[in-house]
């Protein structure tokens, strides 16, 4: 089990990207790889369809422009891959332990 993005465990505040009543995103830097945080308030189709056009129309670019050349998520249940996988995240071999101990699988977004 490769941790491909290993890092210190302590608390981490990151920097929040986007943030409306349905959802935020933050970005961690974690040794030079863009790890991205999702968190949604509200789940409707409706809310989901707004998320993935701003990640489609914005969110990517922004961190695409900030010199990363892909994107990660790590991810622990079925439902947050289904959810990636939306977003046109690819599943790897690669997981990364959490500040709590949760092992979680990491998908990428190819980017370039």
């Amino acid at each position: 089990m490769a941790n491909i993005l290993e890092r210190e465990h302590k608390p981490i505040i990151h920097p929040c990207l986007y943030k409306d009543k349905i959802f935020r995103v933050y970005l961690e830097d974690a040794n030079g790889e863009a790890l991205i945080h999702c968190l949604v308030d509200k789940w409707t189709p409706s809310s989901c369809k707004r998320i993935k056009q701003l990640w489609e129309m914005h969110l990517s670019k922004v961190i695409l422009a900030k010199g990363y050349s892909r994107i990660w998520a790590a991810v622990d249940t079925l439902k947050l891959a289904y959810f990636a996988h939306l977003f046109g995240f690819k599943d790897t071999e690669n997981y990364v332990q959490d500040n709590e101990g949760t092992i979680r699988r990491l998908m990428v977004w190819p980017g370039l």
